[in-house]
């Protein structure tokens, strides 16, 4: 049993980093939901679809790293590689685009076929901030300021804003409530 090892690129998070990854993704929750985010999970599989039309065919994403299969009725399933695709299709499979904004944060594992190199893992975990319905750039500035407020008290995180928008109409947030 000794010689058992995790697939290459992932790893096993025992007690002591268990409790860093819990520390961290509960302070990522009482900070979004400070600033009135609502948690949503969406499911660690989708149809391919799901990723492929918001990507597009040609991004690396796609191409190179998404771990797809058919299952065994024949859907293209896709592991989740990243969260934001997943949240709208959730708005708009549960007609949330007449709440305009939306506010969700979301943090899970998250899976990319890459070669396995320092600081980069097949499955991963995120926390996810998304802001749908905000097409001012003080949405964005809202978004930069919880992963520099979550930077901050957790230092090892490292925030990487995604930068695409789904859907349009203003928050009312000001720049003195951040």
């Amino acid at each position: 049993m000794s010689s058992l090892q995790p697939v290459r690129g992932t790893h096993d998070i025992l007690p002591e980093d268990m409790r860093r990854h819990r520390r961290v993704a509960e302070t990522a929750r009482v900070l979004a939901e400070n600033y009135g985010y609502l948690e949503m999970a969406t499911p660690i599989f989708e149809f391919t679809e799901v990723f492929r039309r918001p990507l597009g065919e040609t991004s690396d994403i796609v191409s190179k790293e998404m771990y797809s299969f058919a299952d065994r009725g024949g859907d293209e399933i896709t592991l989740r590689p990243e969260a934001t695709a997943a949240v709208a299709r959730a708005v708009l499979s549960h007609g949330l685009t007449q709440q305009l904004p939306c506010k969700f944060f979301s943090h899970g594992p998250m899976f990319r076929y890459d070669r396995p190199q320092k600081g980069r893992l097949r499955q991963f975990h995120q926390v996810n901030i998304e802001l749908i319905g905000v097409a001012e750039p003080l949405g964005d500035v809202e978004v930069i300021a919880l992963g520099a407020w979550l930077s901050r008290t957790r230092p090892t995180c490292r925030p990487r804003p995604s930068g695409r928008r789904c859907i349009s109409r203003p928050s009312g947030r000001t720049a003195a409530a951040l």
